[in-house]
């Protein structure tokens, strides 16, 4: 089975828009909640930590995120499909 390398970057992609988009609503909405959950997931305590979410900021993780997911998909799918 082959992958189609274009689709398969682009659905990576845009899953991680997605995601960002929804992390970044949670750490909007309840900032306190989610830096509880995210030391959980990397075993820290944050307790002393502040997020930092700007418009800019958000804007430029969901473009440098999704386009590096992306591409890595990409560069996954032709390495797959080569193999």
């Amino acid at each position: 089975m082959k992958l189609h390398s274009f689709k398969f970057a682009i659905a990576a992609g845009l899953t991680t828009a997605i995601i960002w988009i929804i992390c970044s609503f949670l750490v909007f909405s309840m900032p306190q909640m989610a830096m509880m959950m995210s030391g959980d997931m990397i075993h820290m305590n944050t307790q002393e930590m502040m997020w930092s979410l700007t418009l800019s900021g958000f804007i430029k993780g969901l473009i440098i995120w999704s386009l590096s997911v992306g591409v890595s998909a990409w560069v996954f799918a032709l390495i797959y499909n080569r193999l």
